[in-house]
């Protein structure tokens, strides 16, 4: 059976920065659709302004996707800050969105300000916005990969798309002020939700997803050495993940 999948990025990222879990997680499920959507102010979007709040993010997100895609549900997996828009998109369009699966995912009502942005990247986060392009894609590798090895490469790639349809240092902004203010709901959004989380982030403190996992009610899947980024340290991982899903075996 058919499956559509609509992929969420992090805060300040675009779709460009799924790169090969694209291609891995289509070999793994080759019959299904995958939806890459830019938030306002990224990708496809970048000369749009970024809405300052996650629901009204989801407002233009979810109706864009539901004009291509008319009468079509979904399942999201979502990074970071994607993760927020998710869990939104469920919760406000419950009936478009079949299963979510959250990755490194924190909220204000939740976990304080300096577990959601763990105290140790303060100083790097600053001086990314003020670093040219290249160093700070480098930074933003080395402070959300532990295991990716091709970094210098990939910080190349991701200069590239840096001066290609960037996300300007405004709607980053935008899109930390709204990620700063946006509360979880305090039950889980429905079924088929999948928390994923890597015990050696560095970016997010790992305390954040168990909150949301004993909140929720939820079991949550741990990765012992992974960053941040999940889906670029263990794709397959990740994947696996995913199959635990409920009609995704």
């Amino acid at each position: 059976m058919e499956n559509s999948w609509i992929f969420l990025r992090g805060w300040g990222r675009d779709s460009r920065h799924w790169g090969t879990f694209i291609k891995i997680f289509k070999k793994e499920f080759p019959e299904d659709v995958i939806h890459l959507v830019d938030v306002p102010g990224s990708g496809e979007y970048s000369e749009e302004i970024c809405p300052a709040s996650v629901s009204e993010i989801v407002d233009i997100i979810a109706s864009r996707w539901q004009k291509k895609n008319p009468g079509k549900t979904a399942n999201i997996i979502a990074l970071s800050f994607g993760g927020m828009l998710a869990v939104e998109w469920k919760t406000r369009y419950p009936n478009s969105i079949d299963s979510v699966v959250l990755m490194n995912i924190s909220a204000r009502n939740f976990s304080p300000f300096y577990k959601r942005l763990r105290y140790q990247a303060y100083a790097q986060l600053v001086s990314m916005i003020f670093n040219t392009i290249s160093k700070r894609e480098q930074k933003i590798i080395d402070l959300t990969s532990n295991l990716y090895v091709f970094r210098k490469n990939l910080a190349e790639l991701w200069k590239g798309y840096g001066l290609s349809n960037p996300t300007s240092k405004v709607n980053i902004l935008r899109q930390l002020w709204a990620a700063m203010r946006y509360s979880l709901p305090n039950r889980k959004p429905g079924k088929n939700i999948v928390l994923l989380n890597s015990l050696e982030d560095q970016l997010v403190s790992p305390s954040c997803s168990v909150v949301i996992a004993k909140k929720w009610q939820l079991p949550l899947h741990r990765h012992p050495t992974a960053g941040h980024d999940l889906t670029l340290d263990c794709p397959q991982w990740v994947i696996s993940q995913v199959k635990q899903i409920s009609g995704l075996n």
